[in-house]
């Protein structure tokens, strides 16, 4: 089992690692409804991972028992043809990466991603968890990993793969979650019959709040430029590894 989750550990940080998904969340967090419809999004996207890694460790376990020692031709096949289409897919995201000097184009879809509703935006993630081809052929390889393990030990995967794939979107959703924006927006009702040093102290809260959000929008705008300019180099980096790590681990299953 050990050895399992050994395997599983980089290929969830692989799916963890995607830009396009980390830039959806972004404009999720600019939106008016950004405390309700962040959480749903992370939640969706983990609902995605979990639903496709499931598939394929059903999958895996409908495969040839090779035992647990000894060469492994199946799996080391397999693994081999998975790490050949990342780095075919590494080799197509470098060849597209725009061209420099030149103003990255963020795809039609995230035009409005902004003004999703909870439910929408959850299914959004839960569809780029499952449609991006990256994350694919990762949880095709997890199904490999779990093969020859209890169901037990199958779901305990499943779980594990899940928890890290999902937690850099949780922790980004919480680091930049709009508990500020909607501190001190207006000033009580109460407050013409309150004392004016109340009505000062309300007035200065509202600003500072109105500040923070500022602040905070900006952050999240420097951060979406910066991952659509730099998208296909981090992307490439990833997939090279990726690739190289799988084609090893097949030729060290014969």
């Amino acid at each position: 089992m050990n050895n399992a989750v050994g395997e599983i550990l980089p290929l969830a940080l692989g799916v963890a690692v995607s830009p396009m998904a980390v830039v959806a969340l972004l404009l999720v967090l600019r939106g008016p409804r950004a405390g309700v419809a962040a959480p749903a999004y992370v939640l969706g996207w983990a609902v995605g991972v979990a639903a496709a890694v499931t598939v394929f460790t059903i999958a895996g376990s409908l495969l040839p028992d090779e035992g647990s020692r000894g060469s492994r031709p199946i799996g080391g096949s397999i693994r081999i043809i998975l790490g050949g289409l990342l780095a075919l897919l590494a080799a197509r995201t470098w060849t597209l990466r725009p061209r420099t000097g030149a103003e990255p184009r963020p795809p039609a879809w995230m035009a409005a991603v902004d003004a999703l509703s909870p439910a929408r935006a959850g299914g959004l993630a839960a569809l780029l968890a499952v449609v991006t081809p990256k994350n694919l052929l990762l949880a095709a390889d997890v199904g490999l990993a779990a093969d020859g393990g209890t169901v037990e030990q199958r779901v305990i995967y499943v779980m594990l793969f899940t928890l890290i794939a999902s937690l850099p979107l949780g922790a980004l959703a919480y680091m930049f979650r709009p508990r500020a924006w909607d501190a001190g927006r207006g000033v009580p009702e109460t407050a013409g019959n309150a004392e004016a040093g109340d009505v000062w102290e309300s007035a200065e809260a509202a600003l500072a709040a109105e500040e923070r959000e500022k602040q905070m929008r900006a952050r999240l705008e420097r951060a979406r430029r910066w991952l659509l300019q730099h998208d296909a180099g981090i992307m490439t980096v990833l997939l090279a590894v990726l690739a190289f790590n799988l084609v090893g681990a097949g030729i060290a299953a014969f």
